[in-house]
């Protein structure tokens, strides 16, 4: 059909997103989308689940709702990972095809959606209008057809749309200026034919538009006409109340959509990027608020969601009562924390005011680190993503240990319950992890790009760096999770007070007095070398064949230049790993510490890299050095200019 119908040469098109964007924004307007689009896909793959699993709900009503859920949970899957990528990966490039498969779906959903909502308010209708035919005549089966046929409707007209626009020649122009690819902004690129393939996808656009609001519009009228007659009224306002998520639903799909066909008609024109936020805010938007407005304004829905989280609560009362009864005999309710045991009192005040120095440094530096590396557009690579993930593990473990052992100096706030004591020590834990784990994948960055330059870019890409680190954060979380309730279930009886600044296995599980302690200590210990030694084997193994790779090399200044790239990996993964080596081999060699020093090194090891490594990422990475030294640079020139105007204008 291409070949004998039009002059097509172009291959892909380029999506502008937000037109007029600054590069500055990138960062923050990419993480509002991802947190729109996991606000869609939580809320409603949530009322999917919840409506399938509760019997209750397999009521016509409810069945409706289902459909719009999923309806709006397919359109944000089918633009919002293609608009997040362009800003997270600089990924503005869509295939030819992949476009108008992109095309395709969104009108086809859009139009499903406009369909059912017709289907809802028939619902209502008959509910309201004719009450006594409603069980008889609005079955389940009834809904599952009606809302079929609004399935297969625009899902087979749209094929022959999407067919028509393909056979319009496309010249030169291939840039989109629109977040996703839709009919309008696609044939506007075409050379010929353009106004007859627009007209018909017109006519069917407002034939899906105002067929389904011309009956939603006449069926609520009915309603509120039906209501007006009601004698009572509290049977007014009970029959209100069943039509209120409808509405609200119908009203977040069709009033902005009106507003906007309206304004425009009126002479009231939108700019581009403008129009672009608009449209962007009525398609998504309603999305995310819909199963809010399900749980909260469907009656059912929430007294059913009331009764399972109260019912949920019962549940996890009774397995901890459970646990605690048959599996040991625990009688203490928290535990005495001793921060640096043999401080004296007079040193309270100094330390203190040291572990909120590095308190601050490790926040300011790490925190510093992730706008870097989000708004500096250059930085967009797979090494930088790494070091992203770095700084959030930093960040992350100075917050769940620096701000208790302060407390314990400044307030003398010593006691921790016995719940909060174990999730410090499961996000200790998980946190020593997930940093290991990434320092392997860094690892595996360096050798890729060392040994296999020309697979590099192809292999490791910021969307695999993405995954592989994603994939270190949920399964250690997942991981834990046992680690730590296999600990719950030991005895505590008399001791309680922990040794240490922060709750950690070691120091927590060396209190209980059950015959499983051993065993439990075995577990924990194997998951923990499996955690240190996998990645730091790989680590050595990899760094080793760099050194190689670098050797190697006839010429000096290559050699350098390899090995400089590394500089920043090797120095993080040593502050990291040698510390804790050389702890794990003193102590196995016979070098035993006392309960002080060993307190202190371990705070040092765990906390020292945490304030070090910004300073390593900002002057022992070229990149980052040369980016901060390019904005200091403009910030001064922009500072120079203004003070060259001020003195002009005096």
């Amino acid at each position: 059909m291409m070949l004998y119908t039009n002059v097509t040469r172009i291959k892909h098109f380029f999506l502008v997103g937000f037109p007029g964007l600054s590069s500055e924004y990138y960062g923050p307007v990419s993480f509002l989308l991802f947190v729109l689009f996991m606000a869609i896909a939580v809320g409603n793959i949530f009322i999917l689940v919840f409506v399938k699993c509760e019997r209750s709900l397999h009521k016509p009503t409810y069945l409706i709702f289902c459909h719009l859920a999923l309806t709006d949970l397919l359109f944000g899957t089918v633009t919002l990972p293609r608009v997040i990528s362009k800003y997270w990966f600089n990924d503005n490039i869509i295939s030819f095809y992949g476009c108008f498969a992109q095309m395709y779906f969104v009108h086809c959903i859009g139009a499903v959606h406009s369909f059912i909502l017709m289907v809802m308010a028939f619902d209502r209708f008959i509910a309201i209008c004719a009450p006594l035919h409603y069980t008889a005549f609005f079955t389940n089966a009834t809904v599952s057809v009606l809302c079929g046929i609004s399935w297969f409707m625009p899902v087979s007209w749209m094929v022959g749309i999407v067919l028509h626009a393909l056979t319009l020649p496309f010249c030169d122009k291939n840039i989109i200026v629109q977040c996703y690819c839709d009919h309008i902004a696609i044939t506007s690129l075409g050379c010929e034919n353009v106004r007859e393939v627009q007209v018909i996808a017109f006519g069917l656009a407002m034939f899906s538009l105002l067929v389904p609001v011309g009956f939603i519009v006449i069926s609520y009228f009915a309603i509120i006409v039906t209501v007006i007659r009601m004698s009572s009224p509290e049977s007014r306002i009970k029959t209100l109340s069943t039509c209120t998520p409808q509405l609200l639903v119908t009203f977040l799909y069709y009033m902005p959509r009106c507003f906007v066909y309206l304004a425009n008609n009126v002479g009231f024109t939108f700019s581009v990027p403008v129009r672009i936020v608009v449209v962007m805010m009525y398609s998504l938007l309603p999305a995310a608020i819909n199963p809010i407005i399900y749980c909260f304004k469907t009656k059912d829905i929430k007294e059913n969601l009331k009764k399972k989280i109260f019912k949920r609560k019962i549940n996890i009362f009774s397995l901890f009562l459970y646990i605690m009864k048959y599996t040991n005999i625990t009688t203490i309710k928290y535990f005495n924390i001793t921060g640096f045991p043999g401080l004296p009192p007079e040193y309270y005040g100094p330390v203190s005011v040291l572990l909120l120095l590095i308190f601050l440094a490790i926040v300011v530096g790490n925190a510093f680190i992730l706008v870097v590396i989000m708004y500096e557009r250059t930085l967009h690579k797979p090494t930088y993503w790494i070091f992203f993930h770095l700084a959030v593990t930093d960040i992350s473990f100075g917050i769940v240990t620096l701000p208790k052992v302060i407390a314990i100096y400044w307030w003398n706030d010593v006691i921790s319950s016995f719940g909060a004591c174990f999730t410090q020590m499961y996000f200790v834990h998980s946190l020593g992890a997930i940093h290991s784990l990434i320092l392997l994948i860094m690892a595996l960055d360096r050798f890729v790009a060392i040994w296999f330059p020309f697979q590099y870019p192809v292999v490791i890409t910021n969307k695999t760096a993405t995954i592989a680190c994603s994939l270190c954060w949920v399964l250690t979380f997942i991981r834990m999770l046992g680690i730590v309730l296999h600990a719950v279930t030991l005895p505590y009886c008399d001791q309680n007070i922990i040794k240490q600044c922060y709750c950690d296995h070691i120091s927590i599980t060396q209190l209980g007095c059950g015959e499983n302690v051993v065993y439990v200590k075995s577990v924990a210990l194997g998951n923990a070398l499996v955690t240190l030694l996998v990645p730091l084997t790989f680590i050595i193994s990899s760094y080793f064949s760099i050194i190689i790779a670098a050797l190697k090399m006839s010429h000096a200044v290559g050699c350098h230049k390899v090995l400089s790239t590394c500089a920043p990996q090797i120095l993080i993964t040593c502050l990291y790993y040698v510390p804790r080596c050389f702890v794990y081999l003193a102590h196995h060699l016979g070098f035993s510490l006392d309960n002080d020093a060993r307190v202190v090194i371990t705070m040092t090891y765990s906390l020292i890299p945490a304030v070090v490594n910004p300073i390593i990422y900002c002057f022992k990475t070229k990149e980052i050095k040369e980016a901060l030294i390019k904005r200091l640079k403009n910030r001064k020139v922009s500072a120079s200019i203004k003070s060259g105007h001020k003195q002009n204008m005096k």
